[in-house]
């Protein structure tokens, strides 16, 4: 697989998109760029899924420090893994190369949702730091940055890929570097030595109160506020607990 262009057809950066060609240098249809893309974006919150947890406990036992460096090494590696799967798909129209272009690419993406720990390790330090009366508030400015970062993030890349296609991948990379600086030079330990906790690999299969068989009464705390409005997650939790419990 690589990136290719087609004449007969829209290209597909002109939508922030790749053109995907499964076929030796011929532009695929629409149905497999989409799916393609689709995969990308899914192997990221699949390894974001599955790694959150584990890097919170490991912030726990190892301290929030040297997982929140680690965790931002891990984003400027992956950005940069799948800036290099994309230029060997742009340069390698067929063969291994552009196959080799796509794994990377693939793989990049799974080793940043891996990277993505570190926001549930920031959230950790911002609770250490804070008072309990005042933690509500600073989780939602966090949350509030997040969301500005979601949505000035593209619009800079867009107009970035109008003077130079690897300009965004070489922002988010120098942004992830200096973030690490920043995090060498400013950061404090927030976690005391004697509230760390044993490192576990996965927490979520080893309590049977998170998946499997949620609390009782969560669950019907939940049934009974069905209908009331929530100004975060609204009824998908819900969902999840019962989904869980079904199984």
């Amino acid at each position: 697989m690589c990136l290719s262009h087609s004449a007969q057809r829209p290209h597909w950066r002109e939508y922030g998109l790749p053109s995907v060609d499964v076929s030796g240098g011929a532009a695929v249809d629409t149905q497999h760029v989409g799916l393609v893309v689709g995969l990308l974006g899914g192997s990221y919150a699949a390894s974001q899924f599955l790694a959150t947890p584990v890097v919170g406990s490991l912030s726990d036992h190892f301290r929030r420090g040297p997982v929140l460096m680690v965790c931002i090494i891990g984003t400027a590696l992956s950005v940069g893994l799948f800036g290099l799967g994309a230029a060997l798909g742009t340069r390698l129209m067929a063969g291994s190369g552009a196959s080799l272009g796509l794994a990377l690419m693939f793989a990049g993406r799974s080793l940043h949702g891996v990277a993505g720990g570190t926001a549930a390790t920031a959230q950790a330090v911002i609770v250490d730091v804070t008072p309990p009366a005042k933690r509500t508030q600073a989780l939602g400015l966090v949350g509030v940055a997040i969301g500005l970062g979601f949505i000035i993030g593209p619009g800079v890349g867009s107009w970035l890929m109008d003077v130079h296609l690897s300009l965004p991948i070489a922002l988010a990379v120098a942004v992830a570097l200096l973030n690490l600086l920043l995090t060498l030079g400013f950061f404090s330990e927030t976690l005391p030595r004697s509230a760390r906790q044993p490192g576990r690999l996965q927490p979520l299969l080893e309590h049977d109160s998170n998946l499997g068989q949620p609390p009782r009464g969560s669950l019907e705390r939940g049934i009974r506020t069905w209908d009331r409005p929530s100004p975060c997650w609204g009824r998908w939790p819900l969902l999840f607990k019962v989904s869980c419990w079904d199984r």
